[in-house]
């Protein structure tokens, strides 16, 4: 999302690429001059000493804005990271999983369960249809790619975030 929003004015650096990430932790100053502004960082939480080092960049050029747009799948521990000076220079935005409407590619007005004109289930819009979607959940990956096992998704989903967050 953030590629297809910003993708024109900004270069990506994901630091899901091991690589990136070690570098983020180890050198952000290089990481940086490596890839320069504006930029998209995609999960800045596997590296988030790295806020510090944007903090100073942002300090640095006061007069230009969005040089940053940074994505995470956890904001609270990012939190810490970010002083008191960034605070009122940040804007965030909570992505909710996919709605319904979106998932059966309707207008937001017709719900999937509405009936059509003459009294008929649209055509997709079977009850066991709406319950398999409901079911399968919103996150886009799996709403969308319905050859994906569902159980298996959401147990590692589980599974992973137990995982990471225990720790």
């Amino acid at each position: 999302l953030a590629s297809e929003l910003f993708g024109e004015s900004h270069s990506y650096c994901s630091l899901d690429e091991p690589a990136l990430r070690q570098q983020a932790m180890a050198d952000p100053v290089m990481l940086l001059n490596r890839h320069k502004p504006p930029l998209i960082l995609d999960g800045i939480n596997y590296a988030p000493g790295l806020l510090r080092y944007i903090e100073d960049d942002i300090n640095e050029h006061p007069e230009q804005t969005a040089r940053f747009v940074v994505t995470t799948s956890q904001i609270f521990p990012l939190m810490e990271e970010v002083s008191d000076s960034l605070l009122n220079r940040t804007a965030t935005a909570t992505l909710l999983s996919m709605s319904l409407q979106e998932i059966f590619d309707t207008d937001v007005s017709e719900a999937p369960w509405d009936k059509s004109e003459n009294d008929e289930i649209r055509p997709g819009h079977s009850p066991v249809a709406i319950s398999e979607k409901i079911l399968r959940g919103g996150f886009p990956e799996l709403a969308l790619d319905t050859g994906l096992d569902a159980h298996s998704w959401h147990s590692s989903y589980v599974q992973s975030f137990l995982e990471r967050d225990t720790r």
